[in-house]
């Protein structure tokens, strides 16, 4: 073993013992999937599990892309493995703006507008560190939140007429009026309520 292309066990131990991912140093190249990790840390600490929670659940699906098991979800690639120091205000824009174009699983502006506010606190939590080497915040700083997102939404049916819309439903078909009877009393889209799966049901916190 010439210590090049192969080793020897022992060198490999070594070797092995000595080894971080990039990732994994401070100071080294700090992703949005870490930048993230941190930011929910720190929530967890300060605000309890429940917002932890929310807000890795948040990130998790509309930024990194990804299922409660970190599996990538169909569609646009997530930002996950980006360096955060090079990501551009163009592109930031664009994932912003995918949030409530996009055909599986658009949310509304105010929800949108939550989930940017959410990111940008994570990249200000890593920015804030001398150690990071992320020289810019200016490309979050400058991504427009929606204006106008939070406006209360207008009431197209009083409660009893809702009742009988799924009353009458069920005598048709069942799982529509569930789904009826799930977006009254969540307030949630169609296609994000068709996204979800048993395992995002959490009934002891009522989330």
């Amino acid at each position: 073993a010439d210590g090049d292309g192969i080793l020897s066990f022992s060198m490999a131990l070594a070797a092995a013992a000595g080894w971080q991912p990039a990732d994994a140093l401070h100071g080294g190249k700090i992703t949005v999937r870490r930048a993230i990790k941190s930011y929910v840390a720190a929530k967890r600490a300060a605000d309890g599990e429940a917002t932890a929670e929310d807000a890795r659940g948040r990130l998790g699906l509309h930024v990194l892309r990804e299922d409660e098991d970190g599996k990538p979800l169909p569609g646009p690639r997530g930002l996950g493995d980006r360096a955060v120091a090079s990501l551009t205000l163009t592109e930031l824009r664009a994932w912003r703006d995918d949030l409530v174009s996009r055909k599986d699983a658009a949310v509304s502006r105010s929800t949108a507008n939550r989930i940017i506010a959410n990111l940008k606190a994570a990249f200000n939590r890593v920015f804030a560190d001398e150690k990071s080497g992320i020289t810019s915040d200016a490309a979050w700083r400058r991504l427009e939140s929606f204006k106008d997102a939070d406006s209360q939404r207008e009431e197209h049916f009083a409660g009893p007429e809702v009742a009988r819309l799924i009353r009458e439903a069920r005598k048709q078909d069942a799982p529509f009026a569930d789904l009826l009877t799930a977006a009254f009393y969540s307030g949630a889209r169609y296609g994000e309520l068709s996204a979800l799966d048993v395992r995002h049901v959490n009934a002891s916190r009522r989330t």
